[in-house]
């Protein structure tokens, strides 16, 4: 009805990339893919593709393309996203949620330096402009990912206490603040770091998970799994003390 109607408009691009993501959520890549680029192309015979707008398709083509594990493709349109954000929008959270995007592509691709460089970007735009935010908190987690997956394991704790802080001053009980008492109970003990403060995240994690998404979810299992490894290898350090 729009092409009808309205020809070409802004709003036919607002209808493909509705589209488009539809055919992502059916797996269907390639179609999806030639959806959004016809919306691409309609911005540009449309005379709008230097804006912000168009940073918002290629951003929303990143996320689809990330969900579907195709990590190139997410890169190649989270990048084009960012630059447009930065061309038109300068410092900004949509600007500051692009740099966080490029870095996950990054750490999904175990480009940790990469992935680290865009993750302080975001944090350093999102702690300027948002402050204490729950943004903010999923850089510093995010943050902590990176340094634990480099070997830094002491810059990994301190993201992740960071994040645990913010998160549950924030949401409170959630599941995203249980989510950081993970990473910090893992890190402590794969670390071979604080095997009481491993327990005692992993226990804070446990908890919350039971709490906010059951007993038979696969988070819940997974802290569990880490509460009985920190507990044995407590048990472990104290029969070699013995």
């Amino acid at each position: 009805m729009r092409k009808e109607n309205s020809g070409d408009h802004v709003d036919t691009v607002s209808s493909l990339t509705s589209i488009g993501s539809l055919y992502f959520k059916m797996k269907n890549a390639s179609e999806g893919d030639k959806v959004f680029h016809s919306a691409l192309e309609l911005r540009k015979r449309l005379g709008v593709y230097e804006h912000e707008d168009t940073a918002s398709v290629y951003f929303t083509l990143g996320e689809n393309h990330f969900t579907l594990g195709n990590y190139e493709k997410a890169l190649e349109a989270h990048l084009q996203a960012l630059q447009l954000r930065k061309k038109h929008l300068t410092e900004h959270p949509l600007t500051a949620r692009s740099f966080g995007e490029v870095s996950c592509v990054y750490f999904e691709l175990r480009h940790y330096s990469e992935a680290l460089k865009f993750c302080e970007q975001s944090l350093a735009t999102t702690l300027e402009l948002l402050g204490e935010h729950v943004d903010t908190a999923a850089n510093f987690n995010h943050l902590g990912c990176i340094h634990f997956k480099m070997g830094e394991y002491r810059s990994a704790v301190q993201a992740f206490e960071a994040a645990a802080d913010l998160t549950s001053k924030l949401l409170g009980e959630h599941e995203h603040t249980a989510t950081c008492y993970h990473n910090l109970g893992c890190v402590q003990a794969v670390a071979g770091g604080d095997l009481s403060a491993a327990l005692e995240y992993s226990n804070k994690a446990l908890s919350l998970r039971k709490k906010r998404l059951g007993d038979h979810h696969p988070g819940t299992a997974d802290s569990l799994e880490l509460l009985n490894r920190a507990n044995e290898a407590l048990s472990a350090q104290k029969l070699d003390c013995d």
